[in-house]
């Protein structure tokens, strides 16, 4: 310290507000100072030397280097509230007094003293962890041999799409579904697939005029992604309120001005945390456990992608599936390799008016996520433009932007919101309430792809969803395939027809107890006005009565019947 008193006569002159301007943020502050106090009879016995110090050189507490400028406003040994420009020039407006600790005098300044700088801007440079490059590369080593162990090993055909999907089906059926020799047991032949049962069997078609996209997207679905939102705008909100308490301890104005002029990503001594979480000191470890924090907030970005565009990836193949009941507009399907007609997909799952802007959506939320909690490493150095580098008393942090979180969490919020007001704006028309959730299993698909016989390369050519007449009709109004058939018709509302079909109770579209009671009610009706009829004007027999009840089922699409052959499939049937 006595050093600096033979260095003083090549040191500048500064006023007592430049001093305070150039000393009041610690990441700029790289010169030597002397404070040179007005004439008093507080002497330290004879030396003009009162008090002296390294400012910044614990490590711990290096945002605190510049906390000497206020320090006699501070009342005791706590040291929370920043000593910015603003405030210094509110606590000594006609005179600058300086308290090197609490315990000290407090000194009058009359101007300052100040070595030459150091170039701080020219020690910059570009920094990263050995140790993190090595686990990335081995990782993205991993990845590429991964790829090419599947590109060589598997030579099958890739369903990347559902016309992929369809195309398969169409080329090879499922013989689980349909009995050539046996169109009887129809009603009977069913596959189970991740515990949902399907089953090709006759039923009525009931369209309803509108159904929700909400509908494509299962009750378990949207549950699981609603909590992962929720934690997500929790966390986004915590780190929020945190941060404003920082702020708030510290001094510094938390009005949405001055909140936006402390700037994006913007690395400032009072807006950081951290530090020990796991409360060990080894400078490695701490600077792994900050980078750790930091992008934990960039993992559950990633999750909510995933949970996202899977909710859009169900409506979109329900609403494309839904559209196959075209049976006027017969296209092609879109395969990854295409072949005769088929055309090439564009996409894997998403429209491009989709995919575009959800994927710049998570790419901005990412970048915004990057500028609200970074990593913040300080490397010391000593004063001076020759000041030696001082790695001990390097400190990792955590670095946060009150905007940045602020904008990030707003982004969210509108992403989701867009994505439920999507879902329950847009409508799948003309189809029954089950339907749309057909697309979302092959068990569904494979059911529907069995085209009548002679049809043996519709993948091939533009296809529709219709209605077919052939032996696998059973006796009724006909059967839902997917097929080339210039024949084909639209499925008529009230019509039965044999038709891919859901049996697990809870996969039933209308499961709700009021709603599954009123089926029954009115199932229950009309059985019975069919037996009083038999029973009045055929005198059926008692085990006619027996076998009618024995049929009945609760859950299925509906009740025993006698096929009775209909007017458009009776020649085939």
């Amino acid at each position: 310290m006595y050093a600096l008193q033979y260095k003083a006569s090549g040191f500048s002159r500064l006023g007592v507000m430049s001093c305070i301007e150039e000393y009041a943020d610690p990441l700029r502050a790289s010169r030597e100072l002397i404070l040179v106090g007005k004439p008093s009879s507080d002497q330290n016995n004879g030396s003009s030397l009162i008090r002296a110090w390294i400012s910044g050189s614990d490590s711990k507490n290096w945002w605190q280097a510049s906390y000497w400028i206020c320090g006699s406003a501070y009342k005791s040994n706590i040291w929370s509230r920043y000593c910015s420009v603003t405030w210094a020039n509110e606590l000594f407006p006609k005179e600058w007094l300086v308290q090197g600790s609490y315990q000290h005098p407090i000194v009058p300044v009359d101007h300052c003293l100040v070595g030459p700088a150091g170039e701080n801007t020219q020690r910059c440079g570009l920094h990263y962890s050995s140790y993190i490059v090595c686990l990335v590369c081995l990782l993205t080593l991993g990845e590429c041999l991964c790829i090419l162990w599947v590109t060589f090993k598997h030579k099958t055909p890739t369903i990347l799409t559902m016309g992929d999907g369809l195309a398969s089906f169409l080329q090879h059926p499922d013989s689980e579904f349909l009995s050539p020799d046996l169109p009887a047991s129809i009603p009977m032949q069913r596959i189970e697939c991740q515990e949902q049962q399907v089953r090709l069997q006759p039923g009525p078609w009931k369209p309803e005029r509108q159904v929700s996209w909400m509908r494509a997207v299962t009750c378990k679905t949207w549950v699981v992604s609603l909590i992962v939102f929720s934690i997500i705008i929790s966390s986004g909100s915590y780190l929020l309120s945190m941060a404003i308490h920082q702020l708030a301890k510290s001094g510094v104005s938390t009005s949405l001005g001055d909140i936006w002029s402390q700037g994006l990503g913007q690395v400032n001594p009072y807006a950081e945390i951290g530090g020990n979480f796991w409360g060990r000191g080894d400078t490695v470890f701490q600077f792994f456990q900050n980078i750790t924090a930091a992008n934990f907030f960039q993992l559950l970005v990633s999750l909510c992608y995933i949970f996202y565009n899977n909710i859009l990836t169900r409506q979109l193949l329900a609403s494309e599936w839904t559209r196959l009941l075209r049976v006027e507009d017969k296209k092609p399907l879109r395969l990854s390799s295409p072949q005769a007609m088929q055309r090439s997909s564009y996409t894997l799952s998403l429209p491009f008016k989709y995919s575009i802007p959800t994927i710049l959506s998570f790419m901005v939320l990412h970048w915004l996520v990057s500028q609200s909690v970074f990593l913040v490493h300080i490397a010391v150095y000593e004063p001076g433009p020759l000041g030696r580098r001082i790695p001990t008393s390097d400190i990792s942090r955590l670095g946060f932007s009150t905007i940045g979180i602020i904008l990030g969490l707003g982004i969210f919020g509108i992403m989701l919101l867009a994505l439920l007001i999507n879902s329950v704006s847009r409508k799948y028309r003309g189809v029954p309430l089950y339907f749309p959730t057909m697309a979302l299993t092959s068990c569904g698909i494979s059911a529907a792809c069995h085209p009548p016989k002679g049809d043996i390369e519709a993948y091939l050519f533009p296809v529709s969803l219709g209605v077919v007449c052939d032996s696998h009709t059973g006796g009724y109004a006909g059967r839902l395939t997917l097929s080339t058939d210039v024949t084909m018709r639209p499925p008529e509302e009230g019509q039965m027809y044999v038709q891919p079909m859901w049996l697990t109770p809870r996969r039933v579209a209308k499961s709700s107890v009021v709603e599954l009671l009123g089926n029954f009610r009115t199932r229950f009706q009309t059985r019975t006005m069919t037996i009083w009829k038999h029973l009045v004007r055929d005198k059926v027999s008692a085990v006619w009565l027996a076998k009618s009840f024995a049929g009945t089922n609760v859950w299925g699409s509906q009740f025993w019947r006698e096929p009775a052959a209909s007017e458009e499939c009776k020649g085939s049937s």
